[in-house]
């Protein structure tokens, strides 16, 4: 039987979604690598746009260019076309329109949830294929139990299409630290909190920066660094003006983990997430985490960080204070998420979805 997964993103810049979809399709390959009877049963067709170039290994997951389109007509078009009658695996929140054998991942329902967090082209267009999508596919995959809550409220989504999948977070365990990005920006000569995002408004910095201006009136010495691109066309991200942080821009994995590894405390102060990566990931670099309790993120961090109330700055102030003051506790939050990072691995995360995958071929 042949599964046929939407490849567009192997040409996109790496963000979340991206992420996602690439450790899935690797997480595949290794599941049909150690797994002859699976290799014989399926045969999965990674289909790309042409003229795209695949930055990851594949032994067993065939690549295929499709068609002479790109965009979102490559893949309403001739992705619909290319794959058929066989299930079709859409992993990044869009997949062809029309289509009813298709499997898609909506990470959130925030277009719907936060407008004005996006521009009026992405928010219009992608809540309508979002809209159409969840009333036509097969199975709709999410990341979260909040996540699959909203896409119930706002898509009237029945609960049973939707399967909720909790992404990884061990990606950077194998990428060497580049340390050159701490020099390049004069950091490591003090302490510094680290935030990793887009300057969307939903992920709340007005908050972070009330917040740190009252952690500069102890400690002045404190340095603060935001990592991530602004994404301009998916976003209405200029409003947010972050005079006194250092702005690192888009960074590599090995300069993320050498950020996650250096700094006193990781803070995620954002009002909605689907799952939230960059906690993840800081945990698993042994990064203490300061997060809000707001949307999906307690189901990322559980026990294994210390929460704050996302609408007040006081709260966030008095929670990175603790972090920065108290050793032990900043101990306890490294070890503890550590152990949280360890339960959530990208190959628990593609198996669970290969089994979804099995089930939907065989009903």
């Amino acid at each position: 039987m042949r599964v046929v997964i939407d490849g567009r993103f192997a040409g996109q810049t790496i963000t979340g979604v991206q992420r996602y979809a690439t450790e899935v399709v690797r997480g595949f390959d290794r599941l049909l690598a150690e797994d002859s009877a699976s290799r014989r049963r399926y045969d999965l067709v990674l289909a790309v746009p042409p003229g795209t170039s695949v930055s990851f290994n594949l032994d067993h997951v065939q690549v295929q260019p499709v068609g002479h389109l790109t965009g979102h007509l490559w893949q309403q078009l001739e992705l619909d076309r290319f794959s058929g009658r066989d299930l079709l695996l859409c992993l990044c929140n869009v997949g062809p329109l029309r289509r009813r054998n298709q499997i898609v991942t909506l990470h959130d329902a925030s277009v719907f949830a936060h407008p004005a967090a996006y521009s009026r082209m992405f928010r219009t267009w992608y809540g309508m294929v979002q809209q159409q999508i969840g009333a036509r596919a097969l199975m709709v995959l999410t990341d979260s139990e909040f996540s699959r809550n909203e896409l119930h409220r706002y898509l009237d989504i029945p609960l049973g299409r939707i399967r909720v999948v909790p992404l990884g977070g061990n990606h950077l365990e194998s990428v060497v630290a580049d340390r050159s990005i701490l020099v390049r920006h004069g950091l490591g000569r003090r302490r510094f909190v680290l935030a990793v995002s887009s300057l969307a408004p939903h992920k709340n910095f007005g908050v972070f920066l009330d917040a740190i201006a009252q952690i500069h009136e102890d400690q002045p010495d404190l340095d603060i660094v935001v990592a991530g691109g602004r994404f301009e066309r998916v976003f209405n991200s200029g409003r947010i003006p972050i005079p006194d942080a250092i702005q690192v821009g888009y960074v590599t994995d090995a300069e993320l983990k050498a950020l996650y590894q250096s700094a006193a405390c990781f803070v995620y102060p954002s009002l909605y997430e689907g799952f939230g990566l960059p906690p993840l990931e800081a945990m698993a670099c042994g990064c203490p985490v300061v997060l809000s309790s707001a949307a999906s993120l307690p189901e990322v961090g559980k026990g294994a960080v210390l929460y704050f109330e996302p609408t007040n700055p006081a709260s966030l102030a008095h929670a990175v204070s603790r972090v920065l003051n108290e050793p032990a506790l900043a101990g306890l939050l490294q070890e503890q998420g550590r152990l949280r990072a360890a339960e959530l691995t990208w190959d628990r995360c593609a198996r669970q979805t290969f089994a979804l995958v099995e089930q939907s071929l065989a009903s």
